[in-house]
């Protein structure tokens, strides 16, 4: 019984591991496509900007 305790408290403990690890690359990937969308608009012409797409800049 105290095998089976100590094996549950370790697979809770991965898969919060697993989790946190999967929001970190989901930060890290937002936080790169947010850097090249915002190269991405200060490089476009401004006729592009005034449609709205990027709006937001």
């Amino acid at each position: 019984m105290l095998y089976s305790a100590e094996a549950l408290r370790v697979g809770r403990r991965a898969k919060f591991t697993f989790y946190a690890l999967l929001l970190e690359c989901l930060c890290f990937c937002v936080a790169f496509f947010e850097q090249y969308f915002y190269r991405y608009a200060i490089n476009t012409p401004s006729l592009l900007k005034s449609e709205g797409v990027f709006y937001f800049y």
